[in-house]
């Protein structure tokens, strides 16, 4: 890739996942790491990938960047990117997925839709059987 190209969509990664450097140029170790793990995901998405598999993408990262990775997930996802999260953190799962297949002892427990409750996914995590609250008898 010519350089100016190169520095062309660099400029626009670094503006879609709000990565916060003095300069472009400034080694990638000498960045928080929230805007490390950014990087790394803005030279995957460079590559035009039709699936990334992420996992644990936003661990050890600020509030502030988990949720501009949370929006970048899902921009990937509406951009035709087919995105799989592993995630041990429900809130991550429950903020980025469309479809929730659990999967534990390395068998599918349950495949759950977006704005289920997240009780479900919990519950299939844990092999327990899901139970309704007193509210929603």
């Amino acid at each position: 890739m010519p350089e100016r190209k190169a520095k062309s969509l660099a400029a626009s990664l670094f503006a879609r996942l709000a990565v916060k450097a003095p300069s472009m140029e400034l080694p990638a170790r000498s960045l928080s790491g929230g805007n490390q793990q950014k990087l790394l995901f803005a030279r995957a998405a460079s590559t035009q990938p039709k699936v990334m598999i992420l996992d644990e993408p936003t661990h050890g990262v600020d509030i502030g960047s988990r949720a501009e990775t949370h929006d970048f997930i899902r921009q990937l996802a509406a951009d035709g990117v087919a995105v799989w999260v592993i995630s041990s953190e429900l809130d991550e799962i429950v903020a980025v997925a469309t479809r929730v297949v659990v999967v534990r002892d390395g068998t599918i427990q349950a495949e759950i839709a977006s704005g289920e409750d997240p009780t479900q996914i919990l519950a299939a995590a844990l092999g327990v059987q899901a139970t309704k609250t007193q509210e929603n008898r």
